[in-house]
């Protein structure tokens, strides 16, 4: 018995806050006659878990049979946007037929349900957009709708005035009554007062690997935004190599991932492997540079940019990123010996081949250096013909990598 009344009363809370999950409620008393602002009021519990970010566009108003036609206006307020005070729709006539009918604000408002609140301010009043519920005093003070929601009736419409709001008390209450309005939202991530569906923006990202001077692989993305607005919550994903949050040079803004509705990253980016950061405004580059583990060294890496809006171009949000080189061979001089320069990114076992028809030529070194290393093979061919040489250098590292690289030459 307990659950069902815990799940009435939720079912309450959506229906008075006009929750975005409420089917329309079907009026069957009417608004007191005159002049008045009238105001569903909820005095029970709420719920915790809240919405993603959102805005309120317009609120649609259920209209019952028996009720009169006459101006009204919506009298919005939302404690998530108190620089934006009372919302004020325009007056608009409230049609008698039955239906649904919708009303747009001014501008979008900063929306919780739980705790904002829409009133209606009416001038001739009679209108049959109320749901009077059954009280049902037997449920308790918590559960009992009659206990826990009313209708609030302010005789004197308050002015145009914002900062004035409504009267502090009302002249009349009508326990276990409420307005028929749903509201009318659109999500707004980065609460901008903008939908995410027009906050669109065109973020281009690249990206490139390198060894830094201890032997780590280096990943550095470089993100601009084309436009035409800032991207407020960008989001950096790379797949799954990344798992520790101070791998990130900078670091991201905040160590949680921004889970868009709708929107997942491409190349199975996960919640420790993605970096929530600064707005980037247009035409400005953004250089993130990130640590990736050893285990990364020779798988690429796929990297994805997204924010709060639609791209205007996804192709060029998603870049994959090979490997950067174990090892090269950057020059090869003959002078009486062999001499070949290489640069390994590991310690390990290094061995350079130069391989003369069936003759072979080879000399094995350690790599304790990051740096640069020349090693030089002695070799000695009869004749003085030309001969054509291929040299191949094979490092074998500690932690049990092979790299190699192969080069063709004329002696």
């Amino acid at each position: 018995m307990r659950r069902s009344l815990t799940a009435l009363a939720i079912a309450v809370l959506f229906a008075i806050a006009a929750g975005p999950a409420a089917a329309d409620p079907t009026p069957n008393a009417l608004t007191p006659l005159g002049p008045a602002t009238v105001s569903s009021v909820w005095r029970g519990a709420s719920t915790q878990e809240g919405l993603p970010p959102q805005d309120l566009t317009a609120v649609r108003i259920a209209v019952g049979a028996g009720g009169q036609a006459g101006p009204v206006r919506l009298r919005v307020s939302s404690p998530l946007d108190p620089a934006l005070g009372v919302e004020l729709g325009p007056w608009t006539d409230l049609p008698a037929d039955p239906g649904t009918y919708t009303f747009a604000l001014p501008s979008p408002i900063l929306w919780d349900y739980r705790s904002g609140v829409i009133a209606i301010d009416q001038q001739v009043g009679g209108h049959a957009i109320v749901v009077a519920n059954p009280c049902m005093p037997q449920l308790g003070a918590f559960s009992d709708i009659c206990q826990v929601v009313s209708l609030d009736v302010f005789h004197d419409i308050a002015d145009s005035d914002p900062a004035r709001g409504t009267a502090n008390s009302p002249g009349e209450r009508y326990p276990g009554q409420q307005l028929a309005v749903t509201a009318v939202t659109v999500p707004d991530l980065d609460r901008d007062h903008i939908p995410d569906d027009q906050d669109q923006t065109d973020l281009q990202v690249s990206a490139s690997r390198r060894f830094n001077l201890v032997g780590q692989q280096v990943l550095r993305i470089v993100v601009v935004n084309a436009g035409p607005r800032t991207a407020d919550q960008p989001l950096i994903g790379i797949n799954s190599l990344v798992t520790a949050d101070d791998a990130w040079f900078p670091s991201c803004v905040s160590s949680e991932s921004f889970e868009f509705p709708g929107i997942r990253l491409p190349g199975g980016a996960v919640p420790g492997d993605s970096c929530g950061t600064k707005p980037i405004p247009v035409g400005l580059p953004r250089v993130f540079t990130v640590v990736l583990p050893a285990k990364s060294d020779r798988k690429s890496v796929t990297v994805a940019v997204r924010s709060e809006g639609a791209d205007l171009n996804p192709a060029d949000n998603v870049v994959k990123v090979a490997p950067a080189k174990l090892l090269e061979l950057e020059r090869v001089s003959v002078h009486g010996t062999l001499n070949v320069k290489v640069r390994a990114r590991r310690r390990g076992t290094l061995r350079v081949t130069m391989k003369v028809g069936r003759r072979s030529f080879s000399r094995s070194v350690r790599v304790i250096g990051l740096g640069p290393l020349t090693v030089r093979v002695p070799f000695h061919l009869r004749g003085r013909r030309a001969h054509a040489a291929t040299i191949t250098i094979r490092l074998q590292t500690y932690d049990g990598a092979i790299a190699s690289a192969t080069k063709r030459i004329h002696l």
